[in-house]
């Protein structure tokens, strides 16, 4: 009799913890129009880094005065570098290129930038030749740049590299919930 019992008390929590586990769920598509990320791939970003030829500034940023010289942030593009030697005709010499840039700081022959989460050292000890010579990644917190107000902000995935802009478009989202 003992066995029987136990064996029924066996069964009986078998068949509650299958039953227990049972829920009732249900999925349900949201179509919206949203901001949804574009993204620049994490390598792309690393090796995004160029010295180019001189260009007109476009959005003017943050000026850093060094010597002669003036580096001109170019907002989320990279720095323009002029020889100020005559401040009444200023000379474009270059532009290095580095998405995501903001922000500058020169310490001796050394220009230091930020590449949205990264930051990336300069030799600029002989401007005609301007040297990559240090990145630290990762050092920056991962921010997202300002979106259309008016609609939400689709799902981000960092995994998928760094935020460049958005594309206002029709978004599905499916919501699952279990009762």
């Amino acid at each position: 009799m003992k066995t029987t019992h136990n064996l029924f008390l066996l069964a009986l929590i078998g068949f509650s913890a299958i039953f227990s586990s049972c829920k009732d769920t249900f999925t349900e598509e949201k179509t919206y129009m949203a901001n949804v990320p574009v993204y620049m791939s994490y390598d792309e970003l690393r090796t995004s880094v160029a010295i180019l030829e001189p260009s007109a500034i476009e959005t003017m940023g943050k000026i850093y005065i060094k010597d002669q010289y003036l580096f001109v942030n170019e907002k989320f593009e990279g720095i323009h570098v002029f020889d100020n030697s005559d401040p009444a005709n200023p000379v474009n010499l270059t532009f290095i290129k580095i998405p995501g840039n903001v922000d500058l700081t020169i310490k001796g022959n050394f220009l230091y930038a930020d590449s949205y989460i990264d930051l990336v050292v300069f030799d600029i000890s002989d401007i005609a030749n301007i040297k990559e010579t240090y990145r630290l990644e990762d050092i920056f917190p991962y921010t997202i740049p300002d979106v259309e107000e008016d609609y939400l902000v689709a799902p981000i995935d960092q995994e998928k590299g760094v935020i460049i802009g958005w594309e206002v478009e029709q978004y599905t989202e499916i919501i699952s919930d279990s009762a």
